[in-house]
């Protein structure tokens, strides 16, 4: 079975890479590719918790693969119990 090689927890690390903003990729998306939302928006409203969850998972499936490794940023804000939306921050902020 293929698994894909880049998820929705890969774009974390694109604004360290390519000087991009979390904005920036989320507009990107919306404009480009004519989604209704932008995957970083996406995580925040299903929740990072859930987010850390997926992504945890798959890094102990494939140990080896650095597609699926931990996003250190998702893991702070987590533990900050910045949630996303239903906490009112993630990696936007929310007015409750």
């Amino acid at each position: 079975m293929q698994h894909s090689k880049v998820g929705y927890a890969h774009l974390i690390f694109l604004p360290n890479h390519f000087f991009l903003s979390i904005l920036g990729i989320d507009t990107a998306m919306k404009l480009g590719a004519g989604y209704p939302m932008g995957p970083i928006e996406l995580m925040d409203y299903t929740g990072l918790d859930t987010a850390k969850l997926i992504t945890d998972g798959w890094q102990e499936r494939y140990p080896d693969e650095p597609t699926f490794r931990t996003s250190e940023l998702i893991n702070k804000l987590v533990s900050e119990g910045k949630l996303g939306k239903k906490s009112g921050a993630g990696f936007y902020k929310y007015s409750k």
